[in-house]
């Protein structure tokens, strides 16, 4: 909830698109705005191309039995790509309905499966969400194996928050 407040404090003193440069730009300067907006677009092309040739896999499942070969992987791959880019050339408003679209149906799909396998498919009792799995033998007893783990959860967090500088634009 901190985090929401902070967000929407900020979005009310700056509103206007153009992603972590405006945000970076406005808070920090235009040489941290340049900074971090080339970092993020490195890591956005970065991203989103191996989201798409990983993609490519299940996409090749859908359509036909065994693994992909390399050629096949890549040019899958690049339909992903192009299909991406086709519905963001449609404008901010059909991007808006796909993005919300893809948020309900990741929720309710979460919900789902976690339900179905909750109560259907149980292997091992509810202790089993408490169990270590011996973590603590394999780091030798070190709780530096448990803190780099929960610094990495943290990094992923902070992905989920910049999602709020996006969907901020396109609302």
């Amino acid at each position: 909830l901190l985090v929401a407040t902070v967000y929407a404090e900020l979005s009310s003193q700056f509103p206007m698109t153009g992603g972590v440069y405006q945000w970076v730009r406005r808070l920090g300067g235009p040489r941290l705005g340049w900074l971090v907006g080339w970092l993020y677009l490195a890591s956005a092309v970065a991203s989103l191309t191996t989201v798409a040739y990983l993609g490519a896999s299940w996409l090749h499942m859908l359509v036909a039995d065994g693994t992909p070969s390399p050629l096949t992987h890549v040019l899958l791959g690049v339909v992903f790509v192009a299909v991406a880019l086709g519905i963001n050339l449609l404008g901010v408003n059909p991007v808006k309905h796909f993005l919300n679209a893809g948020i309900i149906a990741e929720g309710l799909a979460s919900i789902a499966v976690s339900l179905i396998l909750l109560l259907f498919v149980r292997n091992n009792g509810f202790g089993i969400l408490f169990e270590t799995l011996g973590a603590g033998r394999a780091s030798g007893g070190s709780v530096l194996a448990g803190f780099l783990t929960c610094l990495a959860v943290a990094g992923w967090a902070f992905l989920g928050f910049d999602a709020t500088t996006q969907v901020a634009e396109e609302t």
